[in-house]
């Protein structure tokens, strides 16, 4: 179990997910969100102020228009994936995030999960 205040990385596949589960991140925790626009501001005063004391760094990936634009719809947790490893700070390698992707996935969706994967990093990496 996590406990409130000690996750040092959060990914929300919804707006509303991000805003519910921000305080289970520490002090410097990251906070990849699927979710158009901004996350916290116009969010309730307490939302604002954790952010601001605990010095969250918030990403944000409208990551279901860019699914269905580029026809990846089933892939979404995979692209979230993606965005988060195309980031300096993610704790986890992109090698082995893309080799797991292509062990694990099933042959039918190997190719898009794969497909997602660099469409996420495309995406962190040019925002």
């Amino acid at each position: 179990m996590v406990r409130e205040g000690t996750a040092d990385c959060l990914i929300a596949f919804e707006k509303a997910e991000a805003q519910r589960n921000i305080g289970f991140l520490g002090d410097g925790g990251l906070l990849f969100a699927n979710a158009a626009g901004d996350l916290v501001s116009g969010s309730a005063e307490t939302l604002e102020q954790y952010v601001s004391a605990h010095r969250l760094r918030i990403f944000s990936l409208h990551a279901d228009a860019v699914c269905l634009e580029k026809n990846l719809k089933r892939s979404l947790n995979v692209m979230m994936l993606g965005f988060c490893a195309g980031h300096k700070d993610f704790p986890f390698n992109e090698g082995e995030i893309r080799e797991a992707i292509a062990k694990t996935s099933p042959p039918r969706a190997r190719e898009a999960n794969l497909q997602a994967f660099e469409e996420g990093l495309r995406c962190a990496r040019s925002a």
